[in-house]
C-alpha cells in the first residue's frame, strides 16, 4: 500500500472507529456462526471476539466455505496446502476456544466459489437453520478478492432462504487495501484525488460497530500465528489492520439498502 493509500485508509479508519456503536458488553453472552471464505479470514476478521465469547460461555461455530487451495506457492502441492491449512484452523479455533466439533468445512475449490454460490448458499442456509445463532458475522462485499465477494453473495442469499433473525455483522478484512478503492486506471492527480474521495465517504456510509480487544489481542495474536505461512506476503498489513485494540464490523443492511 502507498503512502497517499495507507494515510486515505487511516483517515476512514478513525473515522470509522469514532462512529462506532459499542457492542462489546451486549455480544459477550450471544451464541454466534462465522462464516469464512479461507482458512485464516475467521482469525484474521473476529478473532478476539470470538474468543471474547468463548470466555463468557457462549457457543460459537466456525464455517469455512473454500478449501484454501489455491494460495499461490511453489511449496506444497494444492492437497497438501489443502491438508496443512485445514489443520492451522483446527488448531486457530482451539487457541480462541473452538473445539473441532464447532468447526465445519465445506471444501469449495479455492478461487471457484463464484460459480457455486447458489450451491454455497443452500448449504450455508442449512446450517444457519440448524445452528440458530445470535449473531452471524460474514465477510465484507467491500473486500476486494473474489471469494470473499462471492461468499459475501451466497451468504446473503443464506439469510433470506433461512429467514434467520440473528444480528449480523460484516467484518473487514481487505477493506483497507489500495485494490479495494483503486479499481480505474491512472496515476493523474484527479485519480488520486477521487481514491480519497472513495474511501472516506465509506467511512461515512456505512453502519460500523466495535468490539473492544485489549483482553483477547494476545489470544487472537496467539491464533493468528497458526497461519504463520499464509501471514508471510501480508503479515504487516494484517498486524497493523487486525491486531488493534478494537474490532470493527459493518451492520449488515438487506437487499436494497447499502451494501456492509
Amino acid at each position: 500500500m502507498g503512502e497517499f493509500d495507507f494515510r486515505a485508509a487511516e483517515l476512514c479508519g478513525q473515522i470509522l472507529h469514532r462512529r462506532a456503536v459499542d457492542i462489546t458488553l451486549s455480544t459477550a453472552l450471544r451464541s454466534a456462526l462465522v462464516i469464512a471464505p479461507h482458512p485464516d479470514d475467521e482469525t484474521f476478521g473476529c478473532g478476539a471476539t470470538i474468543a471474547r465469547k468463548r470466555a463468557a460461555g457462549s457457543d460459537v461455530h466456525v464455517c469455512v466455505v473454500s478449501d484454501g487451495a489455491a494460495f499461490e506457492t511453489d511449496e506444497f502441492s494444492p492437497e497438501e496446502l489443502k491438508e496443512m491449512r485445514s489443520e492451522n484452523l483446527r488448531r486457530a479455533c482451539r487457541d480462541l476456544g473452538v473445539d473441532d466439533a464447532h468447526v465445519e468445512r465445506f471444501d469449495f475449490p479455492d478461487r471457484h466459489t463464484r460459480e457455486r454460490t447458489d450451491e454455497i448458499a443452500e448449504r450455508l442456509a442449512d446450517m444457519i437453520v440448524r445452528v440458530d445463532p445470535d449473531d452471524l458475522f460474514i465477510p465484507s462485499s467491500y473486500d476486494a478478492h473474489p471469494d470473499h465477494q462471492a461468499v459475501y453473495e451466497a451468504t446473503t442469499k443464506a439469510i433470506r432462504i433461512s429467514g434467520t433473525r440473528a444480528a449480523v455483522f460484516a467484518y473487514p478484512l481487505w477493506f483497507w487495501a489500495r485494490e479495494t478503492w483503486w479499481n480505474f486506471g491512472g496515476e493523474s492527480r484527479t485519480d488520486r484525488a477521487l481514491h480519497r474521495v472513495r474511501i472516506l465517504m465509506a467511512g461515512l456510509r456505512l453502519r460500523p460497530v466495535k468490539v473492544n480487544s485489549s483482553l483477547f489481542v494476545e489470544a487472537k495474536r496467539t491464533a493468528m500465528e497458526n497461519y504463520s505461512w499464509e501471514l508471510q506476503p501480508d503479515r504487516e498489513y494484517f498486524e497493523h489492520w487486525s491486531l488493534g485494540p478494537e474490532e470493527l464490523f459493518f451492520k449488515y443492511a438487506p437487499s436494497g439498502r447499502r451494501r456492509s
